[in-house]
This record gives structure tokens, sequence and C-alpha cells, in this order.
């Protein structure tokens, strides 16, 4: 099972900018 912390670090590997920012399919809510 994958935990949240462990599903939106995945996340923010795969969809981080230069800037090291990956912003989601939600509006307003990005990953720093």
């Amino acid at each position: 099972m994958t935990t949240l912390l462990t599903a939106v670090q995945r996340y923010a590997d795969a969809h981080a900018d230069r800037d090291g920012l990956a912003h989601t399919p939600i509006a307003g809510l990005t990953i720093v």
C-alpha cells in the first residue's frame, strides 16, 4: 500500500519543473 506521503513524493519527482515546483491537476495546489 502506498502512503499519501510516498504518492506525493513520487508525483513531485516526476512532475517538478526546473524551480522544483510540481503543479497538480487540482486548481491552486502546488507541491514544492
